[in-house]
């Protein structure tokens, strides 16, 4: 008799919960957006209000909002400025847009700039240095998927461009193999079902999505020292006195690994190395015509991670390959391997004052694989020098 009534409860609490649960969703379905964008003012220092600067686009993925100005936009312990104009393009605050460009840069987080606001980014001191109109189409997680469905709907709008400049990163190899497939005129989906139900739940319950985002530990652009908080970014060198940057910075780092890996099949990867590149050097030369078709010149730029430079040769697959693809096809093909890494070096890698070591504290945000202020200067400066406008 006991056991049953602790079971007739147990079932009306169930029931309950499942009641609460269903008017809550009914009442996030119909209305959640409204309150969302309604009282988004309100949380701005909320790190909901930060997820909210990148939004998914109905034809490439997903971009930056339109016409943002996020005052704390934060990315590990730090916090920046972050603006774009009407495109949903990082830009100096206050910048409309145009239909018009001399350059239009695309890559992804490197290019997008995370940490750093658009003046210091290399897209930003080009543009200043340089007197241009330029685009920085490029946002967080991008591959050549992207770039070709995204500068392919612009172009389809009638924006102009001079010349497009792809910065390639060492992940667009995952990203394109693992997260993207084209669907209709090249219209870009997630690859994963698992992937594409979240990012559909998420649209349709975006007041069950603010809370689960609040907590579990998906938010990667908090500013604080939360445990929710995945970018572990070391904002005082010392902080790492004690520690080895091969201990910061792992060889077995997925997104990284396929360019001095001995291996051709690398677990989490979905393609065998060797397709997949066949598979994102095919996507460009399907950008390559589509510029060629509009009299767009292409530039391509390779640049390191600080894993390339702990465990990579200059010489590598990546640089190759696309040095490779420029033949005939680019205006320019920059490689700023030779800026960061010397095939050389004898230094002991373990050594906190080798040249490598020196280097990646130097250039890049530590604990992060991404530019600091002075990686994007360096990088900006080589670019000028090399580039044939």
């Amino acid at each position: 008799m006991y056991i049953k009534k602790i079971l007739n409860f147990f079932l009306k609490f169930l029931f309950i919960i499942f009641i609460s649960l269903s008017l809550f969703l009914i009442i996030d379905f119909s209305f959640g957006r409204i309150l969302i964008d309604k009282y988004i003012d309100q949380i701005k220092d909320n790190p909901y209000y930060l997820k909210k600067q990148r939004v998914r686009h109905s034809f490439y993925h997903h971009t930056l909002a339109p016409l943002i100005d996020y005052r704390k936009t934060g990315w590990g312990p730090t916090s920046y400025r972050l603006c774009t104009n009407i495109h949903g393009f990082k830009s100096k605050c206050g910048t409309l847009g145009s239909d018009h460009y001399d350059i239009g840069f695309i890559g992804d987080s490197f290019t997008d700039g995370l940490g750093v606001r658009h003046e210091e980014t290399f897209v930003g001191i080009i543009e200043d240095k340089k007197k241009l109109n330029v685009a920085n189409m490029g946002v967080s997680s991008y591959s050549p998927k992207i770039y070709l469905s995204k500068i392919h709907h612009f172009i389809g709008r009638g924006m102009k461009f001079k010349h497009i400049v792809v910065f390639m990163d060492v992940s667009d190899l995952i990203d394109d193999s693992n997260s993207y497939i084209f669907k209709n005129d090249l219209k870009v989906r997630d690859k994963k079902i698992g992937k594409r139900i979240e990012n559909t739940l998420k649209i349709w319950f975006p007041m069950f999505d603010y809370l689960t985002f609040n907590l579990t530990n998906n938010n990667r652009y908090r500013a604080s020292d939360s445990i929710f908080t995945r970018v572990n970014i070391y904002t005082d060198l010392n902080q790492t006195k004690d520690k080895k940057l091969k201990e910061v910075y792992s060889k077995m780092n997925l997104r990284s690994a396929w360019t001095y890996s001995k291996t051709n099949q690398i677990k989490g990867y979905d393609l065998p190395i060797d397709v997949a590149i066949k598979e994102q050097v095919e996507t460009m030369n399907q950008l390559y015509e589509l510029l060629k078709k509009n009299n767009i010149k292409l530039s391509i730029v390779v640049y390191p991670w600080p894993q390339t430079i702990l465990y990579d040769k200059r010489e590598n697959l990546m640089k190759t390959t696309w040095e490779n693809f420029c033949k005939n096809k680019c205006a320019n093909f920059i490689n700023t391997f030779p800026l960061f890494m010397n095939d050389d070096d004898d230094d002991d890698d373990d050594d906190e004052k080798s040249k490598k070591n020196l280097i990646i504290k130097k250039y890049y945000q530590l604990g992060d694989i991404h530019f600091n202020r002075e990686g994007h200067k360096f990088i900006a400066g080589y670019f000028i020098k090399n580039f044939k406008f």
